[in-house]
């Protein structure tokens, strides 16, 4: 959908920036789009759920500064295991709700950050350029604020606009 692909966009340039390469989105984003598609399609065949880019993972890089292709692989399996031997996944199920939330916000502060950084390097003195990013953050914000506008719009407009992704 348009959603992942600017997802995929926005998140492969960070990623290229956050490992110290110069982004080259015209190279590098059909790339991870065909990688996360065919990631979906292998996942579709195991019963799982669609395969996308991961913006945590990009600030976790950029948390801890470790951008080690075998570290990503050694998580990887870590996460096999946790999923294939029962006394590790209770382990990680047990962890506390507030241990979890605290590194989550964490997290997903880095990334608002890095998302603010990417505004910073845009020419937004331009007036067009301005107007775009605040209808974007003004369409992202409107659930939020009026949580019942959409209510009496069809379910595929609910469904497209009721979100603030």
């Amino acid at each position: 959908s348009l959603s992942t692909l600017a997802e995929i966009t926005g998140q492969t340039v960070l990623n290229s920036e956050t490992s110290g390469r110069k982004p080259d989105p015209g190279r590098d984003v059909p790339r991870v789009a065909r990688a996360d598609a065919l990631m979906s399609l292998f996942a579709g065949t195991l019963g799982a759920s669609l395969m996308v880019t991961s913006s945590e993972n990009i600030g976790i890089s950029r948390l801890t500064g470790v951008r080690s292709r075998f570290v990503t692989a050694a998580a990887g399996g870590l996460l096999v295991a946790v999923g294939l031997l029962s006394p590790l996944s209770r382990a990680v199920a047990g962890l506390p709700p507030a241990v979890v939330g605290g590194s989550a916000l964490v997290v997903y502060a880095v990334i608002a950050v890095m998302g603010v950084q990417m505004l910073a390097r845009s020419e937004l003195a331009e007036r067009g350029h301005s107007m775009i990013a605040a209808l974007a953050l003004a369409v992202g914000l409107l659930p939020i604020v009026a949580p019942t506008l959409y209510d009496g719009f069809p379910g595929w407009i609910r469904t497209l606009l009721g979100s603030g992704v």
